[in-house]
């Protein structure tokens, strides 16, 4: 026979239930698994990409909201690519993002990149009086926030159904 409960004691238990589901664990957990991923998908260089993303959770009034990300210069560009490259070759990123690319190349001239990425990438060099330049046409895309999280939707809800399932069996 099921156990009965007065109303108090009940408006008690879904206030804790509120409380509980409203702790940001859950969020984390699966956040995490976002940001597992996403260290997978990120392209390695130096791996100073994969070890900045980060996760944060903040609460909100009325929300929880999970942040994965990085804040280093150049993430949006290995995300959604630059230049013609990436007006070329930026499948794979949100759809709900609308990138403007450059449709033309750039100079850039040795002072403002590290020696040796002009080898790296194949760039033309011509040399003059103000030292060498190099032509970059940009490069693809290689996106690894919107996979890892597009990707996973499923295992996501599953993660937060299952605490959240968990928070309201130990409350109730």
């Amino acid at each position: 026979m099921a156990k009965t409960k007065p109303i108090g004691a009940l408006a008690r238990d879904i206030y804790e239930v509120k409380n509980i589901v409203g702790n940001p664990q859950y969020l984390y957990d699966a956040a995490n698994y976002v940001q597992r991923a996403a260290k997978l998908l990120a392209p390695a260089d130096s791996g100073d990409l994969r070890q900045n993303i980060q996760v944060t959770v903040t609460k909100d009034v009325g929300a929880i909201v999970a942040h994965i990300g990085t804040r280093l210069e150049y993430a949006l560009y290995v995300e959604l690519g630059t230049g013609p490259r990436g007006a070329a070759d930026h499948s794979g990123i949100s759809p709900d993002i609308s990138p403007t690319y450059s449709t033309s190349s750039w100079w850039i001239h040795e002072s403002q990149v590290p020696a040796g990425t002009a080898e790296k990438y194949h760039w033309t060099t011509i040399t003059t009086k103000q030292g060498k330049f190099y032509k970059c046409d940009g490069q693809p895309a290689r996106p690894y926030l919107y996979p890892a999280l597009k990707d996973n939707e499923q295992t996501i809800g599953e993660l937060l159904a299952e605490g959240w399932g968990q928070a309201i069996r130990k409350t109730v």
